[in-house]
């Protein structure tokens, strides 16, 4: 089974577009981002609310599995309201199968459970 990390995933979220660019439009600082795709740092809980709402599934993003995008169907906010659902109920999944997501939530410049430090740098 071919498995890509985290890092890799973001690389194909942002495209073509500039990193410095996309770190803009997702509200961190432009080297947390580059970061993020090195896998040099654990991606904000902010980040991945941002490319929820552009329809980017977070689950996909973290883990690899399911459909890359999710498709807002009842309203705009339908993105991010079935994002938050499907991280409510495999939450503790997660947890216990990557061991990272209590430290999605760390601020700038501390430390994850995983050891990987937050953005140094803060927002954008």
């Amino acid at each position: 089974m071919n498995k890509i990390t985290i890092g890799k995933r973001l690389e194909i979220v942002r495209g073509e577009e500039s990193q410095a660019d996309f770190a803009a439009r997702v509200g961190v600082h432009p080297d947390c981002w580059s970061s993020y795709e090195r896998d040099a740092l654990e991606i904000s809980a902010e980040a991945l609310r941002e490319l929820a709402i552009a329809g980017w599934n977070p689950i996909w993003v973290l883990t690899g599995e399911g459909s890359e995008r999710i498709s807002p169907t009842a309203h705009p906010g339908a993105a991010v309201d079935t994002a938050l659902i499907l991280a409510r109920n495999d939450a503790d999944a997660w947890q216990r199968r990557n061991g990272f997501i209590a430290g999605m939530t760390h601020a700038a410049g501390e430390e994850g459970p995983s050891g990987t430090p937050a953005c140094p740098h803060g927002p954008a």
